[in-house]
């Protein structure tokens, strides 16, 4: 948002890295040990979609959220039997994508279950179009 790039990085060791480009260069911003595993993935978020500033993440059946300082403010646990491989934040909304399972959370505070749905057959990749928010709620 402020014309700088900027870089998340997840590793094996449950750690996230947050690197600014100066004059080309990657400076470190922060770093904050999350997780005891690995990182599964790292989305953008907040509650302007033109303004995507807190980074969520996940490992095994949890997402956390963090500011862009590094700081946590979100912890969501799942009752998911799989781990998330992806997940996708828009406003309050949450999409988790595992090997078989796709759902959807509303501020984590529970899994909506008109937005569950399993796969017989491996999901390699979820992508979401959503046209308004209004219109994900019943």
């Amino acid at each position: 948002t402020d014309g700088r790039q900027k870089l998340l990085v997840g590793d094996d060791s449950g750690r996230i890295y947050g690197y600014e480009f100066k004059r080309g260069e990657p400076q470190i911003q922060f770093t904050t040990k999350v997780f005891e595993n690995p990182v599964s993935c790292i989305a953008l978020g907040g509650s302007d979609p033109l303004r995507r500033d807190k980074i969520f993440i996940s490992c095994d059946q949890t997402v956390k959220g963090l500011t862009k300082k590094g700081k946590e403010f979100f912890t969501m646990s799942s009752s998911l039997t799989e781990p998330i491989q992806s997940i996708h934040i828009e406003n309050t909304m949450i999409w988790t994508s595992c090997e078989s399972i796709l759902n959807t959370y509303d501020d984590g505070k529970g899994e909506l279950s008109h937005h569950y749905h399993y796969s017989f057959i491996a999901i390699t990749i979820a992508i979401l179009n959503i046209l308004t928010s209004a219109s994900l709620l019943p």
